[in-house]
């Protein structure tokens, strides 16, 4: 089925690590995520790694650009064409290993408007295996662990309303704090 996969966001080794969770999953090259157009540092092994990411796991990343004009819109688009969603809600790595960002709403906006369920992940030592403004990845052992679906069936239909919105938000982050050991402090 479809689902939004959501994650906190250690390293752009999460990318590479949520593309082999799919392909566990499905594995049918039908992934869809909201990034930036490039890394932030137009650096060689940044690129490299997205390539790895997309050959060696034969997934085909549909990119919607984070500066993009209706970036939800193509995201729930790309829901009812049948792709599963990834997504880091606190928008850019995070260097601290016990605090999460404070998230955004768009996570939430779309599992509303799709009516998709939500799955949290919680990534520990992905930012040991490319640590931030690293150029060579590093080998270690890594943890993933997955919750269960996230449903918000009471909430839908609701997809404007802000406090709605920062409740479902603050529902997903915390599930993520918990799996991936981390405090979310926010409410």
């Amino acid at each position: 089925g479809k689902y939004i996969f959501v994650a906190n966001h250690n390293s752009l080794a999460d990318d590479v690590a949520m593309a082999y969770l799919y392909i566990l999953q499905r594995g049918d090259g039908k992934v869809a995520a909201i990034a930036r157009q490039k890394p932030l540092k137009d650096n060689f092994i940044d690129n490299l790694i997205m390539d790895i990411a997309a050959v060696f796991s034969n997934v085909f990343f549909r990119i919607i650009n984070s500066y993009e004009e209706g970036k939800i819109s193509k995201a729930v688009e790309a829901l009812n064409k049948g792709f599963c969603f990834f997504n880091h809600p606190e928008g850019r790595v995070n260097a601290n290993p016990k605090v999460m960002l404070m998230a955004k709403t768009g996570t939430a906006r779309i599992a509303l408007i799709s009516k998709v369920p939500v799955i949290p992940i919680g990534f520990i030592d992905t930012e040991k295996v490319l640590p931030l403004n690293s150029h060579f990845p590093r080998f270690c052992r890594l943890s993933m662990n997955i919750g269960k679906p996230l449903k918000f069936k009471e909430y839908y239909g609701k997809e404007n309303d802000k406090a709605t919105l920062k409740k479902i938000t603050t529902i997903i982050m915390k599930e993520i704090a918990l799996l991936s050991g981390k405090l979310y402090p926010y409410l």
